[in-house]
């Protein structure tokens, strides 16, 4: 922001963004879907966190191994990265996330779920060209 301030929440981003430029917001005026906007972006942020470091940190060696180089890419330091990665794989248990076939069953079977919802949705709503901002159609 101009003033120096860091805004890292991408719902808190679009938020400040409406009240700089309330002509094209990105968030929908309609009260309702505004409100299922945000229980969409609370899903996302709190409901998606366990998929996410199951994803990054505790699928095949291939995959960690490219988390590693991608980290690398901004912190120049080998041993950083590394005990990063690793201090990362060590949270994993506390959500529940064990070297268990069950848990990455659940786990990758309801991510599967999630995007065949989303890409459904998705192809039914129209993106206006040259404007940042969705159009919200409901179905009946």
């Amino acid at each position: 922001m101009p003033n120096g301030d860091i805004i890292a929440d991408s719902y808190e981003i679009m938020e400040y963004l409406d009240t700089v430029y309330p002509d094209l917001p990105l968030m929908p005026e309609d009260k309702t879907l505004a409100g299922l906007a945000q229980l969409i972006h609370s899903y996302g942020s709190e409901g998606l966190t366990k998929p996410a470091m199951y994803f990054r940190w505790n699928t095949t060696i291939e995959n960690r191994v490219s988390k590693r180089a991608e980290f690398g890419r901004t912190i120049r330091s080998p041993e950083i990265v590394k005990e990063f990665s690793d201090s990362m794989r060590g949270f994993l248990p506390i959500l529940g996330i064990t070297l268990d076939h069950a848990t990455d069953v659940v786990i990758e079977e309801s991510t599967d779920k999630l995007y065949d919802v989303l890409n459904a949705h998705f192809q039914g709503v129209s993106i206006h060209p040259g404007r940042c901002t969705l159009h919200w159609r409901i179905t009946a």
